[in-house]
């Protein structure tokens, strides 16, 4: 009683639209030879078709296990493959991903280029700009303070930080 309970509860909230393998494949690999073939059928045997190809799979999947349990050459073998196509489809995927991320990025830097190059305004820069007179007087006092930092260096002055620290020797540490 309590699993048909549960069955019903079920039911409504698949016929309220919540998403099955079944109503997945129907949708998914509708144009795909395997969807074809399920959606060509009557509505009526949709469903154990479905149920039939599961069930096929699951058996073609598990029929080599035995073989792999008992042979261990056969096992590091499948192991193998099995490795070697996942670092093969993660390296496809990254690079794929990635690749598309870093196109995206070198098409956006060539529109910003495209407009900087187009509009002359948007060049100014410090660099380029012709020296103005408040810049000349600033590298002035630039160049006074450098000159003033060799003298005091030259004279051995150092903003009395000498006489901060002290020379301890050992017996005078506390104990």
């Amino acid at each position: 009683m309590v699993h048909q309970d549960f069955a019903f509860r079920r039911r409504e909230k698949i016929a309220a639209g919540r998403p099955t393998s079944f109503t997945w494949l129907r949708k998914s690999y509708s144009k795909v030879w395997l969807g074809k073939v399920v959606l060509s059928l009557p509505e009526s045997l949709q469903e154990p078709a479905f149920m039939l190809i599961q069930y096929s799979y699951a058996v073609l999947t598990m029929a080599p296990c035995p073989i792999w349990f008992h042979y261990r050459y056969a096992s590091a073998a499948f192991l193998t493959a099995v490795f070697c196509w996942s670092v093969y489809n993660g390296a496809t995927f990254y690079i794929d991903v990635f690749g598309n991320r870093f196109q995206k990025e070198l098409e956006q830097m060539k529109r910003e280029v495209a407009k900087w190059q187009s509009s002359p305004d948007l060049l100014t820069s410090p660099l380029m700009t012709p020296r103005t007179e408040a810049s000349t007087e600033l590298g002035e006092q630039v160049e006074k303070l450098s000159l003033l930092n060799e003298q005091l260096g030259a004279t051995g002055i150092d903003g009395g930080a000498k006489d901060v620290a002290k020379e301890r020797k050992i017996g005078d540490l506390p104990a």
